[in-house]
């Protein structure tokens, strides 16, 4: 499942945390419809930015995913993991990973529990309930075309612990923002 806008603000904290970063490394699932989207809207986003490079590995499994890794550019300064359930499964040894290399990891999926430095995502157990009670309600028989639009609400999460380990400061003023800090 994908929850489409949450991208662009994900890599507005990542620069407000690493405001010299230039290049991001991206694991891409060539095949995974949702991954290909988040990478279309980093890449937009990442033109805002002068001098922001964003480095695509496509990887077909799991193998490719983390041998990619080991063939990070030196000059890489982020990691960046997408819409993807093979990256997202394996988003706890990615983390392992840059924790050793020092390398910073952003998502605009609900990764930080596993070590991902910062996301920014949609609560997907408040999207479960908002979608049973609108479906109640037109069980019940309410046109849904007469049900109100509604939008997903997004959540900062930071991992201060993973942090720690890669010897990134998190300024205050983001941490304040977090839903979800991590320790």
């Amino acid at each position: 499942v994908m929850v489409r806008g949450s991208t662009e603000k994900t890599l507005q904290y990542l620069l407000e945390i690493l405001p010299d970063l230039k290049n991001i490394f991206v694991p891409f699932h060539v095949g995974n419809s949702p991954a290909k989207i988040c990478v279309i809207d980093l890449k937009k986003a990442a033109d805002k930015f002068d001098g922001l490079t964003i480095i695509v590995k496509d990887v077909n499994d799991s193998e490719e995913l983390l041998a990619s890794l080991e063939e990070i550019p030196d000059e890489t300064g982020a990691i960046w993991l997408t819409h993807s359930n093979m990256i997202t499964g394996k988003a706890e040894e990615i983390a392992e990973f840059s924790n050793k290399r020092k390398i910073p990891i952003a998502s605009p999926v609900s990764l930080a529990k596993v070590g991902v430095l910062i996301s920014y995502s949609a609560d997907f157990h408040k999207i479960g309930k908002q979608i049973s009670r609108l479906a109640n309600k037109a069980l019940k028989g309410i046109a849904p075309s007469s049900l109100p639009i509604e939008t997903a609400e997004f959540f900062l999460e930071i991992n201060v612990k993973t942090a720690r380990i890669i010897g990134v400061e998190v300024p205050s003023h983001v941490i304040n923002q977090a839903e979800h800090i991590f320790r």
